[in-house]
């Protein structure tokens, strides 16, 4: 009788990626707040992707695998958009494939352990599935109504803890709420970036993740159909030499959605404006131009140098 109460109550959801064609997800993230580019300073990063996801045959354990490439990206600064586009990009983010549990737990990624020249949250080469296709981690049991479960993600040197609930449950799809925390302590350099040597950092920066959001799971495709999650990182900047302490506050807007595609061919298709651009490219230029001019130690010399590097490569790239 109790078994029969269970099977009835807990619903089973799990992951199935299509094989013929790619399913595609349209991403879009908004960075409000202390951003640690140029220098560092307050603003906005607008950015959207175009993700694609296909299964691909089990490997030889019969874990189940998946390809994911990346098929767009624009990315702006306060409103200019910086000279990045898809074949330049891919250079960070080529195809990948992962080993994943049918609930949703990546197993192994054979992503690149590369270091993108721009450092924000969530953009990162080796968690692009969790940010995009598989934000979501189901328990084996299945999930139940007004229930909630809880799992851990590592993103950087910590976890984020996720806690999920089912709100809604219908052989359609899941209805869920999401909330997300996390802590963690860095050294930074005078250049903002985590320093490779302790010795050369000049602050200890400690922050606080808290998100909240919601997303919905297609039974039917076994696909993520939508997820939209908000969350605000407050930090507090102690200065290693007289202890001095300042905030940092940056609000980050995640929108995942699956898509026919669309949105991915007029990122792409997007007329390229050759004077719009040559004016973002100055201006982020300048900024860096009027950093490096300030008085700074050589390691923020050489981050700026790199930054510039960067930019004038993708520009020449066009």
């Amino acid at each position: 009788m109790l078994a029969t109460l269970c099977a009835v109550v807990l619903a089973p959801v799990t992951y199935s990626f299509p094989r013929d064609k790619p399913a595609m997800y349209d991403v879009v993230m908004k960075f409000d707040g202390f951003i640690p580019i140029l220098g560092g300073q307050s603003g906005v990063v607008d950015v959207e992707l175009g993700v694609s996801a296909q299964g691909i045959p089990s490997d030889p354990n019969g874990i189940p695998q998946a390809t994911t490439e990346l098929q767009a990206i624009k990315i702006k600064f306060n409103g200019a958009a910086l000279p990045l586009d898809i074949m330049n990009a891919k250079t960070y983010f080529p195809k990948t494939t992962i080993s994943l549990t049918p609930q949703g737990r990546i197993l192994k990624s054979d992503a690149p352990n590369m270091t993108l020249p721009i450092r924000l949250p969530g953009l990162d080469i080796k968690r692009m599935p969790d940010v995009t296709f598989l934000p979501i981690e189901f328990p084996v049991e299945g999930v139940e109504a007004g229930k909630e479960w809880s799992y851990r993600k590592s993103f950087g040197d910590s976890d984020v803890l996720f806690t999920l609930k089912a709100t809604s449950i219908t052989d359609e799809k899941v209805e869920m709420d999401v909330t997300m925390k996390q802590s963690y302590d860095t050294l930074e350099d005078s250049a903002l970036a985590i320093p490779t040597d302790p010795k050369d950092a000049v602050s200890k920066v400690h922050t606080d993740v808290t998100g909240v959001g919601k997303a919905t799971f297609d039974r039917k495709l076994g696909l993520i159909k939508v997820a939209v999650v908000d969350a605000d990182a407050k930090s507090k900047v102690t200065a290693i030499a007289g202890g001095k302490v300042t905030d940092r506050d940056l609000k980050t807007h995640l929108a995942i959605n699956l898509s026919s595609g669309g949105t991915i061919q007029a990122i792409n298709d997007r007329p390229k404006d050759k004077v719009a651009q040559l004016r973002a490219q100055a201006a982020l230029y300048w900024e860096l131009a009027k950093i490096k001019a300030a008085p700074m130690l050589a390691s923020t010399r050489q981050f700026i140098d790199r930054q510039i590097a960067f930019f004038q490569r993708l520009a020449s790239d066009k």
